[in-house]
């Protein structure tokens, strides 16, 4: 774990070089919904993002173009989320659109590379509803291009069944492939496009495509399907920030790493505005918006004279001035803009892990199941027809 964590250090720890990072270059976020925005719960139809978490993404997109790039329907997301400014792509992005009331934006970004399979996943969702129906604790989820069969609420002893009747529906559609992600099996069309694809896709729809050296993609997601996300951050010519949520060691290309959804850090930067904004940035000594400056977010001002009540008001407290609220929760704030009541980054006295559900929420949000810490870690990549996982516990 030690050697982990210097690999892939958090993120907060480092966050000195990660503004320097993205000093006098233009941001784009992009975010994955489960695990990462909201916790992984057990029932995913009930995975809401809380009103907080709504409220700081909205201040984000305010700044900067923000995007949610999910495994999820993109309709469902969109019914999470409830933000017409965000760009989304689900499906593993595989159905792109802008943000709507943007005609223009629309037709330059909407694409569904997988469009002509959309009969075929119909047929496969209603075929693994029917097999899996006499599974307790099994369901299949409808997600547009990619069917996702959920076992985390199945018995250990049921794995094989549900594995089996994936196979079985696999077994004559040689133009279909499965991986599995974190107790949910994966069941996609054989087409060359993932999460990294969209990422590429919408830079490029955005005007900040591969020949932009001053232009920072900033992605964080929780599972194996972001790991493409990552890697193309990693391999593009003029760099990107990749985050990992994760409170376990596993491997991947992420540069930095945060614990779990709510994760906060409240630094302010130095020279670090809103694309397009013209504003200067204030000397960030006023509070964790200080640093704006003019940008007026939050009420801060040219002397940095942002506030925590401002800050709350307008979604949360930033992540280090970015305008990544969504990884805060309300915290108390000292008076120089440090933070106070942060639970640590893998420390070694101790490690709490926190959830999103732990946050403040709107009394009329249904209250979404807990995941245990267990429950967190991720499956191996799904071998089909073979026995990868010991005898006694459903794997992850």
């Amino acid at each position: 774990m030690r050697a982990w964590k210097v690999e892939h250090p958090c993120l907060l720890q480092h966050f000195s070089d990660f503004l320097e990072a993205a000093r006098e270059r233009r941001v784009a976020i992009f975010l994955d919904y489960d695990g990462t925005l909201t916790p992984i719960v057990k029932n995913p139809d009930r995975a809401y993002m809380s009103d907080q978490m709504r409220a700081a993404v909205r201040a984000a997109a305010r700044l900067f173009p923000t995007a949610i790039i999910s495994g999820r329907g993109r309709e469902k997301v969109e019914s999470f989320v409830q933000l017409k400014e965000l760009y989304y792509a689900g499906s593993h992005g595989m159905d792109i659109v802008g943000p709507q009331g943007d005609q223009q934006a629309g037709e330059t970004l909407a694409f569904q590379p997988a469009a002509r399979y959309a009969p075929i996943m119909d047929q496969v969702y209603a075929e693994l509803v029917s097999r899996v129906a006499d599974i307790p604790g099994a369901t299949v989820e409808h997600n547009k291009f990619c069917v996702s069969v959920h076992f985390r609420n199945c018995e250990a002893g049921q794995y094989d069944a549900v594995l089996g009747a994936v196979e079985a529906t696999l077994r004559s559609r040689a133009e279909l492939h499965a991986s599995r992600g974190r107790k949910v099996f994966e069941i996609k069309p054989q087409v060359d496009w993932h999460k990294g694809c969209a990422l590429v896709h919408l830079l490029g729809a955005l005007g900040l495509g591969e020949g932009e050296a001053d232009v920072l993609p900033i992605y964080i997601g929780d599972d194996r399907t972001d790991e493409d996300a990552f890697r193309v951050l990693h391999e593009r010519p003029a760099g990107g920030i990749s985050i990992l949520v994760s409170s376990k060691a596993k491997a991947t290309q992420a540069v930095y790493t945060l614990r779990d959804p709510t994760e906060p850090s409240t630094h302010a930067p130095n020279g670090v505005v809103p694309n397009g904004s013209g504003a200067s940035a204030g000397t960030p000594s006023g509070g964790p918006l200080g640093g704006f400056g003019g940008s007026g977010l939050g009420g801060g001002s040219a002397t940095g004279g942002g506030t925590a009540d401002a800050a709350a008001s307008e979604g949360g407290y930033t992540f280090g001035g970015l305008g990544l609220g969504f990884l805060a929760r309300t915290y108390s704030m000292e008076s120089n803009g440090g933070i106070s009541g942060f639970s640590g980054c893998y420390s070694s006295g101790g490690e709490t892990l926190f959830f999103a559900s732990d946050a403040p929420r709107s009394e009329s949000e249904p209250p979404p199941s807990e995941a245990s810490a267990a429950e967190t870690s991720e499956a191996p990549h799904l071998q089909l027809g073979t026995a990868e996982h010991s005898s006694g516990a459903a794997p992850e």
